[in-house]
């Protein structure tokens, strides 16, 4: 289960979210947005579809970008594909000033990426946990946080045949 919350700068407003992260590693994933939201971020490692139903029923609008140079490194760290090392500058912080009880990882990409600034990863310490990602905060250029808490974990389950597959509605508009 996630927990989303994104704190619009300009705005001085946060919206909130939840829904179900689905991962195989490597490169495929789903995010299902759930409380009536209905919206839907997958990929099978090679294309990346962001879907929005409208929120009067209608079949809503997507997008639909190839991966051809790979995911972009935010997204890849989730999905298994990004290499720490290779594709971040990091440090350690110091986790009180964030009230974590665990450690709290600080990610600059490399290279350029026009979608964020830095990632923050927040990891568990905890005996029977320790080095499980609990949170995932991640602040763009214009000062935006997107915030991701992941609670109820499973981890190697099974993924029924098609979860990374996904076609938009009849009628969807692409943009």
């Amino acid at each position: 289960a996630f927990y989303q919350s994104h704190y619009d700068r300009l705005y001085r407003r946060t919206t909130r979210s939840r829904g179900v992260l689905t991962v195989s590693r490597p490169g495929k994933m789903r995010f299902d947005y759930l409380a009536g939201n209905g919206k839907i971020v997958v990929t099978d490692g090679e294309v990346l579809t962001v879907y929005e139903p409208d929120g009067d029923g209608g079949p809503g609008q997507y997008a639909r970008t190839a991966l051809e140079d790979g995911m972009p490194s935010a997204l890849g760290f989730l999905a298994g594909t990004a290499r720490l090392d290779e594709d971040f500058t990091f440090r350690l912080r110091d986790a009180s000033r964030f009230r974590w009880s665990g450690h709290v990882l600080e990610l600059r990409p490399r290279r350029p990426e026009p979608g964020y600034r830095r990632v923050f990863l927040f990891v568990d310490d905890a005996a029977a946990t320790a080095g499980v990602v609990r949170r995932v905060l991640v602040q763009d250029h214009a000062g935006n946080l997107n915030r991701f808490d992941f609670q109820r974990m499973r981890f190697n389950s099974a993924v029924q045949q098609g979860t990374f597959a996904f076609e938009p509605p009849t009628g969807a508009r692409r943009i």
